[in-house]
């Protein structure tokens, strides 16, 4: 019955929609590159604009990639838009987020909790959101299996091969750039 914020709504970000429908959990997204009407479709999900998922989200999961445009998206003024029931997850890169302002809304019960496996100056922790109980802290070790590594190998010389015969890779960050 809760609604959660997608940012990024490339594969990882589908995938989690999936999962988040299957827990019950109405989906919102933001994306800079929006889906097409039937990805939306086939996902049951709903485009807002950025200020309005942060508005309406009771949790925002991050999956979008670090770009300059992206440095501190999240940030005190986020934070302060959010709901103060609300929960930040960043799966996605750290600087996406601006750690001090994080832990100055945790401290201050701005928002709820927060969860993070990115860090802005990994792999050092910032001491302050170490201190505090209202964030879980872990590593970004997801993919350190073998078979994860070995699935990324093949993912990138098939992307490479691909390209190398006149093919589009299908995992373009910035699809713009195809065209």
């Amino acid at each position: 019955g809760r609604t959660l914020g997608i940012m990024g709504f490339g594969r990882i970000g589908k995938m989690v929609c999936k999962k988040a429908q299957g827990l019950g959990m109405q989906v919102v997204y933001y994306d800079k590159f929006r889906a097409s009407e039937e990805i939306e479709k086939e996902y049951n999900v709903t485009y807002m604009e950025f200020d309005e998922v942060v508005k309406n989200s009771d949790c925002i999961t991050l999956h979008m990639p670090y770009i300059p445009e992206n440095h501190h998206i999240i940030n005190a003024e986020t934070f302060r838009a959010m709901k103060d029931s609300a929960y930040l997850v960043n799966a996605a890169r750290g600087a996406v987020v601006d750690e001090k302002s994080l832990a100055e809304a945790l401290r201050n019960k701005t928002i709820k909790g927060a969860g993070l496996d990115v860090y802005e100056d990994e792999p050092n922790v910032s001491p302050e959101l170490l201190a505090l109980d209202n964030v879980t802290l872990t590593p970004h070790i997801a993919s350190c299996t073998l078979k994860a590594r070995m699935g990324m190998c093949r993912e990138a010389l098939a992307g490479i091969t691909g390209v190398l015969e006149g093919g589009k890779p299908y995992n373009v960050v910035n699809p713009e750039v195809l065209k």
